[in-house]
């Protein structure tokens, strides 16, 4: 993903807490 983590969040707040995208931890965990 090109898009740095940090940009992700700011652009995707609601999407910190993983709830509404359970790929979202995944990915958390991978970076």
């Amino acid at each position: 993903m090109k898009t740095p983590m940090g940009a992700l969040n700011l652009r995707v707040p609601k999407l910190q807490t993983g709830s509404s995208f359970p790929g979202f931890q995944a990915l958390q965990r991978h970076s």
